[in-house]
């Protein structure tokens, strides 16, 4: 596991137990909480790269909080579709989730597909390359030591 993947669990781990219900404030609020529990809710990803995809919803590696929450959005809707194939093909959490250490967004050469997706969609997988739905591709590259 890298590096970041095991801080930003970490992190997960310390807010969760961190978290308390207070069930008298949420009876006198229950409008508010309704719309809190709707748009906060989303049900655990239980499937392949799902400690990456916890790491990558727990903590911004990034300092761009659009470009973050893009990337969430961009990594949910990607495996609910693609996960099981690309995990038999051996995509790694790096082909999927990996960034620079140090110029994150920067080093295009150095950033992991749902990175790089931007809103846009994969419409095919093979065992090196994503076909993206603007017509562009991905291609699955080797990984510098500094990543790992």
């Amino acid at each position: 596991m890298s590096e970041w993947l095991a801080l930003a669990l970490n992190r997960v781990a310390t807010k969760t137990r961190d978290i308390e219900v207070h069930d008298d404030l949420i009876e006198s609020a229950p409008i508010v909480t309704t719309v809190a529990k709707v748009m906060s809710f989303q049900p655990p990803y239980r499937g392949p790269y799902a400690e990456a995809l916890a790491a990558l919803e727990a903590a911004n590696p990034t300092d761009d909080e659009h470009r973050w929450e893009q990337a969430k959005a961009d990594a949910r809707a990607f495996l609910d579709q693609w996960a099981e194939e690309v995990f038999l093909l051996g995509w790694a959490d790096l082909d999927l989730f990996g960034l620079h250490p140090t110029h994150p967004l920067a080093r295009h050469d150095v950033m992991g597909l749902l990175w790089l997706l931007r809103g846009r969609s994969v419409v095919g997988i093979e065992a090196q390359r994503a076909r993206l739905s603007n017509g562009g591709s991905f291609y699955r590259g080797h990984w510098p030591a500094f990543v790992n």
